[in-house]
């Protein structure tokens, strides 16, 4: 179809039929082909532009005034073409930093995206599918962000993450080595040299006028934007997405994600994201796992983090108890990914701090650490079982606490891990995938194309079942696959609307280093 020139036509009619219904049509088929992770590239270059300028910028009610667009309109409506268009973009975001780089310097979508998402929280309408697309949209954007200054970040990521050369022993294993304090706080814009030096740096925009385009992906204010669907959407993949997309905000080094990790304290974040980690969804809470472990980067994220969100971190381990105090039974449910990202966080959290580890012990996490780390019956893999005892050698290194730990029946002996041909600690000879260089990690771009099973749905206060979750676009009565956004495997859940974000705002709030 492609080859025939199928896309074109498309195109062409979405810019010249004065029939919805065709237009409809026409975006359907763009979002069937997009399926295809050969044809995305086609996808992305053939229809972009038409779908931001045809439908995407006249839906969001934006017209550009010189050089900035403007809301001219208070009302977004819903429309099947809508849905359609903003499904196309969403499945050739995923198609790596080709698809990012164009869409982010794509004339006026982000604004398109930022205005729809503002209006939907504005309105309180958080489930439908456009807005779903529109936050997966933004969070593959905001995947690996500091590339765009710094096209060598994702190299050197990877090399550190995989323990690359540098200092060996007491690094943090199967974790990732830590960045030095020079690099974590970088010099200028990007905070790592090698930023590209022909392109205008984000200070140097800041400069010229207010910003736009890609520099709105990473301005402060899109904290607020993302936080009232963390709190009060009840569509999984919408939420998993706006936790994604602060995860991977916070997951850099330039000075952006440094703003935004205190930027989440300041608007009362963090609360947020350990409330995920409640839900029977697991992606949701590996997704809220990671995102606190980015933000921990700040020290005084990572303080508020261990004096508050211990006991929810703990509850999430294998084998933790239920909350009527019974023994857990397994839960095939929860994926390996996503316990490794629960022990991730607890050691950045606990490392080198005795009174978070003290009160770790209290909570029981010893013992379910060692029986994760042993895990005789194979059931938790490879890797939680090295990260587990890399969490617990760092634990034993804690001197202060080792009397507590013997007095608790616990001795060295059972904190050193058992030897492997070719591993390290605990290891697999390497073989686990590290949590990211300095302790960071990010919301990956790719993406799934089988239809989520509606299962499983457990709520923190019981809701009705929210429609038009498919992963879809139609065409008459045929349901079509679509790629959605980076996403291996997800449960549904729903979620307490009766919070509002706005409470965090009121007058008599505490100070912003509190944690309500």
């Amino acid at each position: 179809m492609c080859k025939a020139g199928g896309l074109q036509e498309a195109r062409r009619l979405l810019e010249t039929s004065p029939d919805q219904d065709v237009k409809e049509l026409a975006t359907a088929v763009m979002w069937n082909i997009s399926v295809s992770p050969t044809l995305k590239k086609d996808v992305l270059d053939t229809c972009l532009d038409t779908l931001v300028q045809r439908v995407l910028l006249p839906h969001a009610g934006l017209e550009r005034r010189g050089e900035v667009y403007t809301n001219v309109q208070r009302e977004i409506y819903w429309t099947v073409l809508f849905r359609n268009a903003t499904g196309v973009i969403r499945s050739v975001s995923s198609c790596g930093d080709y698809a990012r780089r164009r869409l982010r310097s794509a004339d006026g979508l982000v604004e398109s995206l930022r205005q729809i998402i503002q209006c939907a929280v504005d309105n309180s309408d958080l489930d439908g599918k456009a807005v779903e697309n529109c936050v997966c949209t933004l969070r593959n954007l905001v995947y690996a962000c500091q590339e765009v200054e710094d096209p060598a970040y994702l190299r050197r990521h990877a090399a550190r993450a995989t323990g690359g050369s540098g200092r060996g022993g007491t690094g943090a294993g199967c974790f990732g080595r830590r960045s030095s304090r020079g690099a974590s706080s970088g010099s200028g814009a990007s905070g790592k040299p090698g930023a590209t030096s022909g392109a205008p740096t984000i200070i140097q925009r800041r400069l010229n006028g207010p910003p736009r385009g890609m520099d709105l992906l990473w301005q402060l204010d899109i904290v607020p934007l993302l936080l009232p669907i963390v709190a009060d959407c009840t569509n999984p993949e919408t939420l998993e997405a706006a936790a994604g997309a602060l995860q991977n905000l916070a997951a850099c080094d330039w000075q952006p994600s440094v703003d935004i990790r205190a930027h989440v304290r300041k608007e009362r974040g963090l609360p947020l994201l350990v409330e995920l980690l409640g839900l029977d969804a697991d992606k949701v809470v590996q997704t809220a796992a990671t995102a606190l472990r980015n933000l921990a980067q700040d020290e005084r994220n990572k303080d508020l983090i261990g004096k508050y969100a211990l006991e929810a971190l703990t509850g999430r381990l294998p084998g933790a108890p239920t909350p009527q105090g019974a023994p857990a039974p397994f839960n095939s449910s929860t994926s390996s990914e996503t316990y490794a990202a629960v022990i991730a966080t607890l050691y950045t959290v606990l490392k080198d701090n005795f009174e978070f580890s003290r009160h770790f012990l209290e909570l029981g996490g010893v013992r379910l650490l060692m029986n994760s780390a042993r895990d005789p019956a194979g059931r938790y893999g490879q890797k939680v079982s090295d990260f587990s005892w890399t969490l617990l050698v760092a634990l034993w290194r804690i001197r202060e606490l080792q009397p507590l730990l013997r007095q608790a029946g616990w001795t060295e002996a059972q904190f050193t891990p058992p030897k492997r041909s070719g591993s390290g600690v605990g290891g697999s000879g390497g073989k686990a995938t590290p949590m990211g260089g300095p302790g960071m990690s990010q919301s990956g771009p790719g993406a799934r194309q089988d239809s989520m099973p509606k299962s499983r749905l457990v709520a923190r206060q019981a809701q009705p079942q929210q429609q038009g979750f498919e992963n879809s676009a139609f065409s008459g009565d045929q349901q079509q696959q679509q790629l959605p956004m980076a996403s291996r495997e997800l449960t549904y859940a729903q979620v307490d609307k009766d919070r509002s974000v706005q409470q965090l705002h009121q007058q008599d709030a505490p100070a912003v280093d509190s944690w309500v």
